[in-house]
């Protein structure tokens, strides 16, 4: 390293020391925040804004996309209608019980891991019993809470 050693040299040496250089790493918004207090060129402070409304519009693209009724997977009154349907035809009916007489509402309730029919149903329970962390076993701690 050089030291200078006149006057105007220590003088451009404390003015380097005041500048810092802002890193670009995980996020553009900490560039646009100081745009105009660094030692930067308009053409650095030009794509650093770029970089800005880059990033807005992908965060409006990722966001449309996740909030779209495709990704959800549609309003749940959806899956509650189809599931009253299936609970007045299908659950309750004589033809699709076991050779132990127990109805398909009670299978799929109890989360019988052999069911054929109402795989649909059963998956929906589960997903609706993991969100609210119950349990189908009746001497769990948290059964039906």
């Amino acid at each position: 390293k050089v030291v200078p050693s006149s006057e105007e040299g220590a003088e451009a040496n404390v003015e380097d020391e005041l500048f810092e250089p802002v890193p670009f790493i995980e996020s553009v918004w900490n560039l646009v925040l100081v745009l105009g207090h660094t030692g930067a060129s308009w053409t650095d402070n030009i794509l650093a804004c770029l970089c800005l409304v880059l990033n807005v519009f992908m965060q409006v693209g990722i966001l449309t996309v996740v909030m779209s009724d495709t990704f959800l997977g549609g309003p749940f009154s959806d899956h509650a209608t189809a599931a009253s349907t299936w609970r007045h035809s299908v659950a309750h009916d004589h033809t699709f019980m076991d050779a132990a007489r127990v109805s398909l509402a009670t299978r799929v309730c109890s989360g019988d891991a052999s069911l054929i029919l109402s795989n649909g149903q059963s998956s929906l329970l589960g997903q609706i019993n993991t969100y609210l962390e119950l349990s189908a076993d009746p001497t769990a701690e948290n059964y039906l809470e």
